[in-house]
């Protein structure tokens, strides 16, 4: 399997490039790949990571709320 041919400029935070891709295999053609910011591509998920847990935290707050206010439903246990 080949390498990508290397561009000589290093990556920089938000910085993409369209780096040229050696053929897979005998008689194929080379093609493009984009090569992203690592910091940057950590960063997205990480945010993508955050939101998700905001998201399923809001759901069951919502969720929670919603069965407590509901008529004959079970009240919560007195605390002790």
């Amino acid at each position: 399997m080949t390498q990508p041919i290397a561009d000589p400029r290093p990556l920089t935070v938000g910085d993409e490039r369209i780096v040229d891709v050696g053929p897979i295999a005998d008689g194929q053609p080379a093609t493009t790949s984009v090569a992203y910011s690592p910091p940057m591509m950590l960063l997205t998920m990480l945010l993508a990571t955050v939101a998700g847990v905001l998201i399923v935290l809001g759901a069951a707050g919502l969720i929670r709320d919603r069965r407590a206010r509901t008529p004959g439903s079970v009240p919560p246990a007195p605390a002790p």
